[in-house]
């Protein structure tokens, strides 16, 4: 009696968490899901969602369709421009539509808020400029004296960016970037959050903010930010 008494609780959590999410999350036009399984993550997005039934794309890895075998668990992240929320499906069924492969999940917890987003993060990788600024704020600074470092952007926001480069920055050293980002050039300033740490590819990995960005730029930053996203959805799918 009590464990049918947890799974009546557990079902009706599950049903009131999603009543409450599900209209906000499938109105926003660039809802992505991440999705993991094996140690392995894959992003893709939504198609359709009635009650606890949700229907997706099949994610793309190296150019083939991610096969989940049927009752597959998998831990899944709804990735909103304002938030994050966690749960976990378990795949029913699989089926194919034109050349496109779709799953149909059941979701199978409770769908929990994990954290309240400031900046969307797009993963995307481009190649960037840098200068060392002095540590002196009120110094006079000739740019054209200071030499270029080189860098490749990993993955980027309106509030900063992750910059693998050959050199280790330490933290709060403020650089100069100089990149383009979907045909547009920007020149910003930045500040290193952290002592940058060595990655797997043996390149120094620094968290960078954005500093003094005006309204203009961000405004104009978060519209490329979601173009870019629309975009590398379209080539996958």
């Amino acid at each position: 009696m009590r464990y049918n008494q947890e799974n009546k609780n557990q079902s009706a959590a599950i049903e009131e968490s999603v009543k409450m999410y599900q209209k906000n999350l499938m109105d926003d036009m660039n809802l992505t899901l991440r999705l993991s399984y094996l140690h392995n993550t894959h992003v893709t997005k939504p198609i359709e969602w009635v009650e606890r039934l949700l229907i997706f794309e099949a994610p793309i890895s190296k150019l083939d369709w991610v096969i989940y075998p049927q009752d597959a668990i998998i831990d899944m992240v709804f990735v909103s421009k304002l938030a994050l929320f966690h749960s976990r499906i378990r795949i029913v069924k699989s089926y194919r539509k034109g050349n496109s492969l779709f799953y149909v999940g059941e979701v199978v917890s409770p769908i929990v808020k994990k954290q309240q987003r400031e900046h969307f993060r797009l993963d995307v990788t481009f190649d960037v400029k840098f200068q060392l600024l002095p540590a002196e704020e009120n110094e006079e600074i000739d740019f054209l004296e200071l030499p270029y470092e080189k860098g490749i952007c990993v993955n980027i926001s309106t509030g900063g960016m992750c910059l693998n480069t050959n050199l280790q920055l330490k933290s709060s050293q403020n650089i100069m970037l100089e990149f383009y980002f979907v045909n547009m050039e920007f020149n910003l300033k930045g500040k290193i959050l952290g002592l940058g740490e060595m990655n797997s590819a043996g390149y120094y990995s620094h968290r960078v903010q954005f500093q003094n960005l005006d309204i203009a730029d961000t405004n104009l930053l978060t519209r490329l930010i979601f173009e870019k996203q629309r975009s590398l959805l379209k080539k996958t799918n």
